[in-house]
């Protein structure tokens, strides 16, 4: 279950306005419109951020977008660097298990949580509000189902994952 929780929620800011990325495909402050993030792999997993589930707090949403995008490029540094202090982040080996497990990822929704006592994980009860759940839909290979949840939360003035 660690492992799939690994695949769940980051870039900070766009510009605030409507543009194109590199390739030409219209994003809204940063983040794709059409929600399939790219990978460098196309046998990897489809990873999807829908438009209909992004919060108003458009940073929030471009966090998400940055730290799924590292899991699409299996970029294990910069997924380091978005997961909180206050816990050990999965080994590569795990994060590439992980990945190697997982055919499809959908964020299925994204609430914020400005109450600690409505946080099931009483580690999570330690977070700063407000925190965001985000949760996600998991099609593993064996085509299993999962949903997952991930908390995100500002850590020393950034977003960060809690996995």
């Amino acid at each position: 279950m660690f492992t799939l929780m690994l695949l769940a929620v980051v870039f900070l800011g766009g510009c605030g306005r409507d543009d194109q990325d590199s390739n030409g495909q219209p994003v809204d402050n940063g983040v794709p419109r059409e929600g399939l993030l790219p990978g460098n792999d196309p046998q990897g997993p489809q990873i999807m951020f829908p438009k209909s589930v992004r919060t108003e707090d458009k940073t929030v949403n471009a966090f998400i977008y940055e730290f799924l995008s590292k899991l699409a490029l299996t970029d294990y540094k910069g997924y380091r660097l978005m997961v909180t202090h206050r816990r050990e982040p999965a080994s590569i080996e795990r994060f590439n298990q992980a990945y190697g497990r997982v055919k499809k990822l959908s964020v299925s929704s994204i609430e914020r949580i400005d109450d600690p006592d409505k946080l099931k994980d009483t580690e999570a009860q330690d977070y700063p509000v407000p925190v965001y759940s985000v949760k996600a839909h998991v099609i593993l290979r064996d085509n299993n189902p999962r949903d997952i949840e991930v908390m995100i939360f500002r850590e020393q003035g950034r977003w960060v994952s809690s996995h």
